[in-house]
């Protein structure tokens, strides 16, 4: 019991030590995706994504995130009674890297590298869901530039890729479900 409250002590001294700003950052993303292959047999159209999330500074270019999403596909041939759309949503967690192009500037950039607990929905024409995978893990990496508006406010254009693997069912029928795509977003975000 004492080497795991000792560990807990060095991680929370580790994480809010002299070097930690504690400084809080909310971003609010917009986007367009594009999926890099079909869905169980469904061949996808380019479709949009929102999300938010919010990091906390522990280390003076290191960032942990929280946050939530939600994407949207229709398919590209949908079939009367059939999946009409996906939807993929859920929750998005990970390490950050922000740093500035020069020790002078507020420009910079931003990498990010995480986990993702979602789950992708099957919608037919009149929004009824059809089928649903159950949330499970995945992953997503990003790449963005800080382009800075004030002291507090920041546009943050970035490249994400994500991965999620879910079995799909509809009715008696299960496939397995591979949703990777890219999405190009452009996100406002400020600091505390």
């Amino acid at each position: 019991m004492r080497y795991r409250l000792a560990g807990f002590a060095l991680c929370v001294s580790a994480v809010t030590g002299p070097a930690a700003n504690g400084q809080i950052t909310t971003d609010i993303r917009l986007g367009l995706t594009a999926p890099l292959q079909a869905l169980a047999d469904a061949d996808l159209k380019p479709g949009t994504i929102f999300g938010a999330t919010v990091a906390y500074q522990v280390q003076p270019f290191l960032h942990v995130y929280v946050g939530w999403d939600w994407a949207h596909f229709a398919a590209s041939k949908p079939e009367a009674r059939a999946a009409h759309h996906y939807e993929e949503t859920g929750y998005t967690f990970g390490a950050r890297f922000e740093h500035p192009f020069r020790a002078t500037t507020n420009w910079g950039y931003r990498l990010e590298a995480g986990g993702t607990v979602k789950h992708i929905e099957t919608e037919n024409a009149d929004g009824d869901i059809i089928a649903n995978s159950g949330h499970g893990p995945g992953y997503e990496i990003a790449a963005g530039f800080i382009v800075p508006v004030s002291h507090s406010w920041r546009i943050v254009p970035a490249l994400r890729l994500r991965s999620l693997s879910r079995d799909i069912t509809n009715g008696l029928v299960t496939k397995p479900g591979n949703l990777r795509y890219t999405a190009f977003e452009v996100g406002t975000s400020f600091r505390f």
